[in-house]
Protein backbone atom coordinates (compact mmCIF):
# COMPACT_ATOMS: atom_id res chain seq x y z
CA UNK A 1 0.00 0.00 0.00
CA UNK A 2 1.66 3.04 -1.22
CA UNK A 3 -0.20 6.07 0.05
CA UNK A 4 1.06 9.35 -1.19
CA UNK A 5 -0.27 12.67 -0.06
CA UNK A 6 -0.56 15.44 -2.56
CA UNK A 7 0.62 18.48 -0.61
CA UNK A 8 -0.63 20.87 -3.29
CA UNK A 9 -4.20 19.58 -2.87
CA UNK A 10 -3.97 19.85 0.90
CA UNK A 11 -2.57 23.36 0.57
CA UNK A 12 -5.38 24.29 -1.83
CA UNK A 13 -8.08 23.11 0.60
CA UNK A 14 -6.32 24.89 3.44
CA UNK A 15 -6.22 28.21 1.57
CA UNK A 16 -9.86 27.74 0.50
CA UNK A 17 -10.90 27.24 4.12
CA UNK A 18 -8.88 30.30 5.15
CA UNK A 19 -10.51 32.32 2.36
CA UNK A 20 -13.97 31.23 3.48
CA UNK A 21 -13.16 32.14 7.08
CA UNK A 22 -11.89 35.56 6.04
CA UNK A 23 -14.93 36.07 3.80
CA UNK A 24 -17.23 35.34 6.74
CA UNK A 25 -15.20 37.62 8.98
CA UNK A 26 -15.27 40.37 6.36
CA UNK A 27 -19.05 40.00 5.99
CA UNK A 28 -19.37 40.19 9.77
CA UNK A 29 -17.29 43.37 9.93
CA UNK A 30 -19.18 45.15 7.19
CA UNK A 31 -22.65 44.05 8.24
CA UNK A 32 -24.85 47.14 8.52
CA UNK A 33 -25.58 46.89 12.23
CA UNK A 34 -21.95 46.49 13.24
CA UNK A 35 -20.83 49.49 11.20
CA UNK A 36 -23.68 51.58 12.60
CA UNK A 37 -22.77 50.48 16.12
CA UNK A 38 -19.13 51.45 15.58
CA UNK A 39 -20.16 54.87 14.29
CA UNK A 40 -22.49 55.30 17.28
CA UNK A 41 -19.68 54.43 19.72
CA UNK A 42 -17.30 56.94 18.12
CA UNK A 43 -19.96 59.66 18.09
CA UNK A 44 -20.88 58.79 21.68
CA UNK A 45 -17.26 59.11 22.80
CA UNK A 46 -16.95 62.47 21.05
CA UNK A 47 -20.22 63.62 22.56
CA UNK A 48 -19.01 62.53 25.99
CA UNK A 49 -15.85 64.63 25.57
CA UNK A 50 -17.96 67.57 24.46
CA UNK A 51 -20.26 67.33 27.47
CA UNK A 52 -17.31 66.92 29.85
CA UNK A 53 -15.68 70.04 28.41
CA UNK A 54 -18.99 71.91 28.65
CA UNK A 55 -19.42 70.82 32.27
CA UNK A 56 -15.91 71.65 33.41
CA UNK A 57 -15.62 74.83 31.33
CA UNK A 58 -19.04 76.42 31.83
CA UNK A 59 -21.34 74.68 34.28
CA UNK A 60 -18.86 74.03 37.08
CA UNK A 61 -17.71 77.69 37.24
CA UNK A 62 -21.34 78.85 37.25
CA UNK A 63 -22.13 76.50 40.14
CA UNK A 64 -18.90 77.54 41.83
CA UNK A 65 -20.20 81.11 41.96
CA UNK A 66 -22.63 80.00 44.68
CA UNK A 67 -19.83 78.31 46.65
CA UNK A 68 -16.30 79.35 47.38
CA UNK A 69 -14.51 77.20 44.85
CA UNK A 70 -15.35 77.14 41.12
CA UNK A 71 -13.61 73.81 40.41
CA UNK A 72 -14.96 70.69 42.11
CA UNK A 73 -11.97 68.49 41.19
CA UNK A 74 -9.97 69.83 44.10
CA UNK A 75 -12.64 68.88 46.67
CA UNK A 76 -11.36 66.05 48.84
CA UNK A 77 -11.09 64.81 52.39
CA UNK A 78 -8.42 62.77 54.14
CA UNK A 79 -8.76 59.81 56.47
CA UNK A 80 -5.59 58.17 57.87
CA UNK A 81 -3.38 59.80 55.24
CA UNK A 82 -5.66 58.50 52.41
CA UNK A 83 -7.08 61.26 50.24
CA UNK A 84 -10.62 60.82 48.87
CA UNK A 85 -11.19 63.12 45.87
CA UNK A 86 -14.96 63.38 45.69
CA UNK A 87 -14.78 66.44 43.43
CA UNK A 88 -14.10 64.21 40.42
CA UNK A 89 -17.31 62.35 41.23
CA UNK A 90 -19.24 65.61 41.45
CA UNK A 91 -17.94 66.64 38.00
CA UNK A 92 -18.78 63.21 36.56
CA UNK A 93 -22.25 63.40 38.11
CA UNK A 94 -22.84 66.81 36.55
CA UNK A 95 -21.62 65.52 33.19
CA UNK A 96 -24.00 62.56 33.47
CA UNK A 97 -27.04 64.72 34.26
CA UNK A 98 -26.22 67.20 31.51
CA UNK A 99 -25.76 64.34 29.02
CA UNK A 100 -29.06 62.80 30.09
CA UNK A 101 -30.88 66.14 29.75
CA UNK A 102 -29.40 66.83 26.33
CA UNK A 103 -30.19 63.32 25.07
CA UNK A 104 -33.73 63.53 26.40
CA UNK A 105 -34.57 66.91 24.89
CA UNK A 106 -32.64 66.56 21.63
CA UNK A 107 -33.16 62.86 20.85
CA UNK A 108 -36.00 61.30 22.84
CA UNK A 109 -38.62 64.07 22.69
CA UNK A 110 -38.32 64.64 18.91
CA UNK A 111 -38.27 60.90 18.18
CA UNK A 112 -41.44 60.40 20.26
CA UNK A 113 -43.06 63.23 18.31
CA UNK A 114 -42.12 61.64 14.97
CA UNK A 115 -43.23 58.20 16.16
CA UNK A 116 -46.57 59.66 17.27
CA UNK A 117 -47.07 61.21 13.81
CA UNK A 118 -46.35 57.88 12.09
CA UNK A 119 -48.64 56.02 14.48
CA UNK A 120 -51.50 58.43 13.77
CA UNK A 121 -50.92 58.08 10.03
CA UNK A 122 -50.93 54.28 10.35
CA UNK A 123 -54.06 54.29 12.51
CA UNK A 124 -55.84 56.54 10.01
CA UNK A 125 -55.44 53.76 7.43
CA UNK A 126 -57.21 51.18 9.64
CA UNK A 127 -60.75 50.38 10.70
CA UNK A 128 -62.52 47.57 12.49
CA UNK A 129 -64.33 44.72 10.76
CA UNK A 130 -68.11 45.04 11.24
CA UNK A 131 -68.42 41.29 11.82
CA UNK A 132 -65.51 40.28 14.11
CA UNK A 133 -64.27 43.78 15.13
CA UNK A 134 -60.66 42.94 14.19
CA UNK A 135 -58.49 45.79 12.97
CA UNK A 136 -58.20 45.73 9.17
CA UNK A 137 -57.02 48.07 6.44
CA UNK A 138 -59.49 50.64 5.13
CA UNK A 139 -58.65 49.42 1.63
CA UNK A 140 -59.52 45.77 2.43
CA UNK A 141 -62.35 44.10 0.53
CA UNK A 142 -62.38 41.04 2.80
CA UNK A 143 -61.52 40.63 6.47
CA UNK A 144 -58.43 38.41 6.79
CA UNK A 145 -59.66 37.06 10.14
CA UNK A 146 -63.29 36.11 9.54
CA UNK A 147 -63.32 36.39 5.68
CA UNK A 148 -66.39 38.63 5.70
CA UNK A 149 -66.69 40.83 2.62
CA UNK A 150 -66.34 44.49 3.52
CA UNK A 151 -66.68 47.65 1.48
CA UNK A 152 -63.28 49.33 0.99
CA UNK A 153 -62.96 52.90 2.18
CA UNK A 154 -60.67 54.95 -0.02
CA UNK A 155 -58.84 57.81 1.73
CA UNK A 156 -59.46 60.14 -1.25
CA UNK A 157 -63.20 59.62 -0.93
CA UNK A 158 -63.10 60.28 2.82
CA UNK A 159 -61.24 63.56 2.27
CA UNK A 160 -63.60 64.69 -0.48
CA UNK A 161 -66.64 63.80 1.67
CA UNK A 162 -65.17 65.80 4.57
CA UNK A 163 -64.53 68.75 2.26
CA UNK A 164 -68.03 68.47 0.86
CA UNK A 165 -69.54 68.43 4.36
CA UNK A 166 -67.37 71.37 5.42
CA UNK A 167 -68.30 73.38 2.31
CA UNK A 168 -71.98 72.53 2.77
CA UNK A 169 -71.84 73.69 6.42
CA UNK A 170 -70.08 76.91 5.40
CA UNK A 171 -72.67 77.65 2.68
CA UNK A 172 -75.63 76.94 4.95
CA UNK A 173 -74.14 79.05 7.76
CA UNK A 174 -73.92 76.14 10.22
Amino acid sequence: MNQSIDFNTKLHFSSLADTLKMKGFREFLFRGNLVQLAVAVVIGASFSNLVTAFTTGLITPILGVFGTQPNFTSYSFTINKSEFCYGYFVNALLAFFITALILYYIVVVPSEWVLEKFTKAHESMQRSCPECTSIISKLATRCPFCTTKVQPIHPELEISEELHLTNHENLSGG
